[in-house]
Order: C-alpha cells, then structure tokens, then sequence
C-alpha cells in the first residue's frame, strides 16, 4: 500500500521496523492456533487402550442379557434390560469409532479457527500500530503473547494424548457409577480442542473494538 506523503511514509516505516522483532512470535501465535494437530503417532496406543477396554464389552452384553433374562414379566425391569443392551452397542460402536471422532473434533475446530483469523484486519496482532503507542503495554502484550505460545504447545501435547483417554472417557459415561468421570474426561478434552476457536472469538470481538478511536492507543492493552 503507497503512501500519500514522505510523513506517512516515514512513519510506516518506523511503524514495521518497531513491529519486525515481535512478528515472529505473533506468527507462531497464529500456527499453533490454527494447525491441525496429528494424532497418527498415537494411533498405536489408541488400539492397545481400545484393545483392553474391548474384554469389559463382554460384561456389558451378559449384564444386560442377566437383566433381561431375569426380569420375566416385570416391564420395567425389562425396560431396563433393553436400555442396558443398546447402552451396549452404543458404547461398542463409540469406543471403536472414537479415533475418527476425536480427529473430527480437532479437524472441525481446526478449520473454524481459520476462519474466524481470516476475518481479523492484517495487521490485528502487531502492537504498535501508531509512534504514541504506550512501550510498557508492549511489553506486556509481548510477555503475555510469549506465555500463550507455551501455553498452546502444551496444549497440543494434551490434545495428542487425549487420543488415549477420549475412549476411555466414552465407555466410563456409560458405566452409571463412573458417569462423572468419563463426563469429565470428555468435557476436558473437548473444551482443549476448541480453546483456540474459543480464543478468536474474542479477538474478532477486540478487533471489532480496535475499529474505534478510543481504543486504537490501548490496542496492545485491549490484546492482553
């Protein structure tokens, strides 16, 4: 984009120069926001887990078939029975899938995170977008970006070895007295999954706000 006069000119140049050293950082900000994250490499240990958890559907199918059995002309014992068997083939069908599930998840929150970046302005995470900018908010924003950066490739850690845990979290929400804790497990790994579409929800709604004068010399700040 020119410039209409050598002030302007002058001033987008000392602008670039101040923002250069902090792209980098706002670059790899934006990768590990966005990237999908690869789970092949636990692919291995998804099928020892599921393996294992594969011996207890056998407990599963004769609970239900007791149940069923024992139940005679009791209709809502029977009723159970029946909900107990599909709580089976459920749990079966979930547990084998979840693989696919748990990458759909990370492939969906992935692609809408793109989205959400392609909509902020080019130039949303540089700091200093005028020669007045406050330096102490910069380095704020800067120490704050930094920390996020760590923050989000621990995440990714978690996200690949929720691929173990994801199928346990299914079969133990069908296992009524271990509910809360394959709910909690689920919950946990999902909420990770979406952190960074969660996250530029927030930035759409900050850049909204930077389009305002009165924010535009708190930009780094209102980036914290």
């Amino acid at each position: 984009m020119g410039c209409s006069d050598i002030g302007s000119c002058l001033e987008e140049f000392i602008l670039h120069s101040l923002n250069t050293p902090i792209k980098p950082l706002t670059d790899a900000f934006q990768t590990l926001l966005s990237q999908n994250i690869d789970i092949s490499s636990f692919a291995s240990f998804w099928s020892v887990i599921v393996y294992v958890l594969s011996f207890f559907y056998i407990f599963f199918f004769l609970y239900a078939a007791m149940q069923f059995v024992s139940a005679g002309s009791d209709v809502q014992r029977r009723t159970l029975a029946k909900d107990s068997l599909k709580n089976a083939f459920v749990v079966l069908v979930l547990v084998q899938g979840s693989y696919f599930l748990y990458g759909l998840l990370i492939e969906a929150s992935a692609t809408l995170t793109r989205g959400m970046l392609s909509l902020l302005s080019e130039k949303f995470f540089l700091p200093i977008s005028s020669i007045s900018t406050n330096l102490f908010f910069v380095l704020l924003y800067v120490a704050a970006l930094g920390a996020t950066v760590i923050f989000l490739l621990i995440r990714f850690m978690f996200v690949a070895l929720g691929m173990v845990l994801f199928p346990v979290g299914i079969f133990l929400y069908f296992i009524p007295p271990l509910r809360e804790y394959g709910s909690s497990i689920i919950y946990f790994f999902s909420t990770l999954i979406f952190v960074p579409f969660f996250l530029t929800i927030v930035f759409l709604i900050s850049d909204k706000l930077l389009s305002l004068s009165f924010f535009g010399e708190l930009k780094p700040l209102l980036l914290i």
